[in-house]
């Protein structure tokens, strides 16, 4: 407890996550760690603890250079590669947006990450995947209490998603 009281003073967090942050550490400290709530706070707060909050780094929106590695690196999917031009052609344009997500739905194996590498690429960003949790029996937690659907791609109930995104299907 000590340990993610002080992880979360030391880090630079925006007023609101820490805000959320430290409201979270102290209802962890007020409920019994054999509370179902227990390890839902604790995995919340080690999350914000890992995420790099005040790493940052410039994108190369050059759609051009981005039309290179995107061909280079797959054959076809044509309609995916404009998609992605358009967004970031989008982004070079309005600089100001906060928070844009491509979401890829589309069954394994059709090259969701490995277009995601390639934008990581082309933006001379690092890539990283984030896996989601499986849940419970069908919309249901293990309690048998119908589990929140927030977080999910509009596309599919199945695909992750941070907010309602652009979706990009792969087929």
């Amino acid at each position: 407890m000590t340990e993610l009281r002080t992880k979360i003073e030391e880090l630079k967090l925006p007023e609101e996550v820490d805000k959320a942050a430290r409201r979270e550490l102290e209802r962890l400290a007020n409920i019994s760690p054999q509370s179902a709530e227990y390890p839902v706070i604790r995995t919340y707060l080690d999350w914000i603890v890992t995420l790099p909050w005040t790493v940052s780094s410039d994108d190369n929106l050059d759609v051009p250079h981005a039309r290179e590695i995107l061909d280079r690196d797959h054959y076809d999917l044509e309609k995916v590669k404009d998609r992605i031009l358009e967004f970031l052609a989008v982004r070079k344009l309005k600089a100001d947006l906060h928070g844009p997500i491509l979401c890829f739905v589309g069954p394994p194996g059709v090259g969701k990450t490995s277009l995601g590498h390639s934008i990581a690429e082309a933006m001379g960003r690092k890539f990283e995947r984030i896996k989601r949790r499986r849940r419970a029996r069908r919309g249901r937690d293990s309690r048998g209490t119908a589990a929140p659907t927030w977080g999910r791609c509009p596309a599919s109930s199945s695909a992750p998603c941070a907010t309602p995104a652009p979706t990009i299907r792969c087929s």
